[in-house]
C-alpha cells in the first residue's frame, strides 16, 4: 500500500520469487508500476481497498501510515485483506501517548506533512491480542560512496547486523493479522545471502512501454459494497452502482478505483466486519481525534487598517516586507502562501481578495491556487487567475470559486497561495481575504 511507482513490490517479487500487487492513489505511478515494472497495479484509496478479504499472504506499508489522512481506516483495511501479517514501518513512532501528544501539537504543515504518529497503545487497539513484533529502524552511515559497491555492501550487512539505530523512534512492526498465526520472538537477522540477494536484486528501470494497457490484478471487488467487478476495466459495479473513474489519456488507461469513506465511518464499519469489540473501536474512534489537524483561526482585522494583514505563519516567497501593510515582489515568482486552513469543501466555496498595487500602468495578473487534502501541489490545473487595469496605484476586489474538478464531499481546503505578477518595482498590499461558504466570512 501506498507504493508510488511499484519499485518496492517490483523488488520484492525480483528476490523473493513470490507475485506482488502495488496500490497507490495516483493514476499515473500505477501506470508506470504496470507499464515499467510490469506490477499488477491499483488506483484506489487505502481506508477502502478493492480487494476481497484474506486476498493476500503480507499487506506491506513503509513510510506511508504517517501521510494518510485515515490511518486507522488504512490499516484495518489491510488487517481485512491481509491473511497472515501486516508490515508496517514509519519513523513518526513515541514511546507513549504522552510524548505523541507532544509530538502532534509540534507538526510541521507541508505538502508531504507527517500527519500522524503510532505508539504501542494503538497497536493493542488495532490488533487487540493477535501477536506483533517490533524492531528499529537502521540506516546506513552518511558519506557512502555510491559506486563504491564493496565498501557500501559491506557497510549494509554491518548496520543490518548491529544493535544501533539511528533513527530516533522509528520502527518497523510485523504483526499478525489471525490470533492462531505465531510469530518467532523478534525478528531474525539477515543473513549474508539474504543480504547478497538483495544487493544483486536491485531492479534496473527500462523503457516504459507508451501504448502498454493497465494491468490489473485478478478478483478485484467493490470497494463500497465488495461485490466481484469482474473485468477491471469496467467503469461501473453492477451490484451498487458506484462509478469508477478512468484516465482518459491514452497511454495510461488505469481506471481509478478511489472510494471515500468518512473515516469515523470507517473505522466503525471495517472494525465491526473484522469482528473487533466495542471498546477497542472506541479507542481507535479516540486515536482518530487526536490525529485530527487543527481548526485555523483567522486574524480579524478591519479592512482599512494600516497594520499588517499577512499573518506571521504564512510563507512570503520572492516577497518582501516593506512595513504598514505593503509588499514589494523581489524576483519573478512572487508567492504568498497560507498557513494550515482544513475548511471543509463546498461546491460553491468563494474566495475574495482585495488587493492594492502601486506601481507603472499597466496590466497585472493575479493567481489564487486553491490546495485540497487529494491537490495538495501548486499546480497549474488548480489555480484561477484574474488580469488587472491599474493606474500608478489601484484597488480591485478579486472573487475566485472552487474549480468544480477539486469539489470532493468531505475533503478539506488545505491552503491558498496567492500569485500577484512580477513588474520590477512593483508593490501591493493584501487588504482581505473571505473565504466563504463553509464557515462565516473571516477577514485577514
Amino acid at each position: 500500500m501506498g507504493t508510488a511507482e511499484g519499485y518496492f513490490p517490483a523488488l520484492a517479487q525480483k528476490v523473493l520469487d513470490i507475485p506482488t500487487v502495488a496500490l497507490d492513489t495516483s493514476v499515473e505511478a500505477c501506470w508506470i508500476a504496470s507499464s515499467m515494472l510490469k506490477i499488477p497495479s491499483v488506483a484506489a484509496n487505502a481506508s477502502a481497498l478493492p480487494f476481497p478479504d484474506n486476498a493476500f499472504d503480507v499487506v506491506t506499508l513503509a513510510e506511508v501510515v504517517e501521510h494518510l489522512s485515515d490511518p486507522m481506516g488504512a490499516i484495518l483495511e489491510a488487517q481485512r485483506v491481509a491473511r497472515r501479517f501486516v508490515v508496517l514501518s514509519t519513523e513518526e513512532w513515541a514511546p507513549s501517548l504522552s510524548e505523541r501528544q507532544h509530538i502532534l501539537r509540534a507538526r510541521h504543515v507541508d505538502a508531504h506533512m507527517e500527519k500522524n504518529v503510532l505508539c504501542p497503545e494503538d497497536i493493542e487497539a488495532l490488533f487487540g491480542d493477535s501477536e506483533a513484533t517490533f524492531r528499529p529502524q537502521r540506516f546506513l552511515a552518511d558519506g557512502l560512496d555510491p559506486k563504491d559497491a564493496e565498501s557500501t555492501l559491506s557497510e549494509f550487512k554491518r548496520v543490518l547486523n548491529s544493535t544501533e539505530h539511528h533513527c530516533d523512534g522509528g520502527v518497523i512492526m510485523v504483526a499478525a493479522t489471525d490470533s492462531n498465526e505465531k510469530l518467532n520472538p523478534g525478528i531474525p537477522d539477515f543473513d549474508d545471502e539474504i543480504v547478497e540477494l538483495l544487493w544483486k536484486g536491485l531492479v534496473s528501470l527500462p523503457t516504459p512501454e507508451l501504448h502498454a494497457g493497465p494491468l490489473y490484478p485478478e478478483n478485484l471487488v467493490c470497494p463500497k459494497c465488495h461485490h466481484s467487478l469482474g473485468e477491471p476495466q469496467s467503469p461501473q459495479c453492477s451490484k451498487c452502482d458506484t462509478a469508477f473513474e478512468r484516465d482518459s489519456s491514452d497511454r495510461k488507461g488505469v481506471a481509478n478505483f478511489y472510494y471515500h469513506r468518512d473515516p469515523a465511518d470507517s473505522i466503525s464499519s471495517i472494525a465491526t466486519h473484522l469482528g473487533i469489540s466495542e471498546t477497542r473501536q472506541q479507542s481507535l474512534q479516540k486515536i482518530d481525534q487526536e490525529f485530527a489537524l487543527p481548526t485555523p483561526k483567522f486574524d480579524s482585522r478591519p479592512s482599512d487598517s494600516s497594520a499588517e494583514v499577512i499573518p506571521d505563519d504564512w510563507d512570503l516567497i520572492d516577497v518582501e516586507s516593506l512595513g504598514d501593510g505593503w509588499f514589494e515582489s523581489t524576483s519573478l515568482d512572487p508567492q504568498i502562501v497560507s498557513s494550515l486552513l482544513c475548511l471543509e469543501l463546498t461546491e460553491n466555496m468563494e474566495c475574495s481578495v482585495t488587493i492594492e498595487f502601486k506601481g507603472d500602468a499597466g496590466e497585472r495578473t493575479v493567481e489564487l491556487f486553491l490546495l485540497d487534502d487529494t491537490a495538495f501541489h501548486f499546480e497549474q490545473k488548480n489555480a484561477e487567475s484574474r488580469t488587472v487595469s491599474i493606474g500608478s496605484q489601484s484597488t480591485h476586489e478579486l472573487e475566485f470559486t472552487l474549480p468544480a474538478r477539486l469539489y470532493q464531499p468531505g475533503h478539506y481546503l488545505m491552503r491558498i497561495r496567492l500569485d500577484p505578477t512580477y513588474i520590477k518595482g512593483d508593490t501591493f498590499r493584501i487588504h482581505a481575504l473571505d473565504i466563504r461558504p463553509s464557515r462565516k466570512p473571516s477577514r485577514i
